[in-house]
């Protein structure tokens, strides 16, 4: 039977046997999820995870890259990563992404980046379709865990189809992003990313809801709200504490996850948070018939809650907002208050309840 042990606060994970049923895996997820943040020690036994898989952004880049960004960079000057989680979109926008922007892309759909755009000399990964990426967030919680120590200064989150040339999915109401092109993703990016505002996101409709009330993400929220706790450290930047939040009553987001953060907020939570958030969303599929929430319910929390993960107000602050902050004026929906069944409306009004008691 699985079971963790609490030493010195550290979480040793151990196994005398495989999980080799549902109600096992369940118990075991729930364990991680109520000692999220705390450091992992992997026994060899472990047939998760027997060690931190560390990649990385600099080692693996091109030669040319790295030469071209030495000459067009300063050491003090930020640096970039694109990732990209992808299905079936055209993806030659990358063409459009920077020289001294990384690209990494995590495959879901049985496709080969890397074969479709040869000449990408900045794609520095491309990770095969498998079981495991099946969810954007997958792949997203993926590149934190993996490239942890080795981040570049901001990173950019998208789906393949998140610029609206190439969204063939989604009517106009459910575009991912306003933009048409990678451009004014750069230029927001590049102007208002900073120390003091670590966080956009680059979402269209703006919504609202009860935190933790829906009937299909609602127990996912409530398993992972222990991940979002605030570790405190020593001198020798050890975990001491982990500090648990209550959580809000209210939450506005915007929906399908677009979103920039730098380096420091993403290594604020220590590498085992972003392990344990894996874990729910990998193994998850294998608790059929012991309710409990699946991968898809578990990307759907995450997508309402990256903005707190990282340190945002639940209320999402127009300092986070790109539309807002690049004064979109022709975007309409951009700049209002919407229900869950978003629809095109005419002026600044609010016609959410639930946003207007947030407001």
């Amino acid at each position: 039977m699985n079971r963790f042990i609490r030493v010195n606060n550290t979480v040793v994970m151990s196994s005398s046997q495989q999980p080799d049923n549902s109600k096992q895996v369940r118990d075991m997820l729930l364990n991680i999820s109520r000692t999220c943040g705390m450091p992992v020690v992997h026994n060899k036994n472990n047939n998760i995870q027997t060690k931190p898989r560390r990649r990385s952004l600099h080692s693996n880049a091109p030669k040319d890259v790295t030469k071209r960004e030495n000459e067009e960079l300063g050491d003090e000057d930020p640096t970039y990563t694109l990732v990209v989680v992808r299905c079936k979109a055209n993806i030659t926008w990358f063409h459009q992404v920077p020289n001294h922007w990384r690209i990494v892309v995590y495959d879901k759909c049985k496709r080969n980046t890397k074969k479709e755009l040869p000449k990408l000399k900045r794609l520095i990964r491309h990770t095969p379709s498998n079981h495991k990426l099946a969810e954007e967030c997958n792949g997203y919680l993926d590149f934190m865990h993996d490239y942890y120590d080795e981040l570049t200064t901001v990173t950019v989150f998208m789906h393949d189809d998140g610029l609206i040339p190439y969204d063939t999915q989604h009517k106009a109401t459910f575009y991912h992003t306003p933009f048409h092109t990678f451009e004014p993703i750069v230029n927001v990016t590049q102007k208002y990313l900073t120390k003091d505002n670590p966080f956009l996101h680059f979402g269209v409709t703006e919504m609202g809801e009860p935190w933790g009330a829906d009937w299909y993400h609602g127990d996912a929220m409530h398993t992972v709200w222990p991940c979002f706790s605030i570790p405190h450290y020593n001198q020798h930047g050890e975990i001491i504490q982990l500090e648990s939040l209550k959580p809000p009553k209210l939450i506005s987001f915007k929906p399908s996850a677009h979103f920039a953060v730098r380096k420091e907020q993403i290594q604020k939570r220590p590498q085992s948070t972003y392990w344990a958030l894996l874990q729910q969303v990998q193994l998850s599929r294998q608790t059929k018939g012991q309710h409990y929430p699946d991968a898809r319910q578990f990307c759907c929390a995450m997508e309402r809650m990256w903005h707190v993960f990282f340190g945002q107000p639940a209320v999402l602050p127009k300092r986070a907002m790109a539309s807002d902050l690049l004064d979109m004026t022709d975007c309409v929906l951009c700049h209002n208050w919407t229900s869950s069944n978003p629809g095109p409306v005419n002026g600044p009004v609010i016609v959410d309840p639930i946003l207007r008691e947030m407001k």
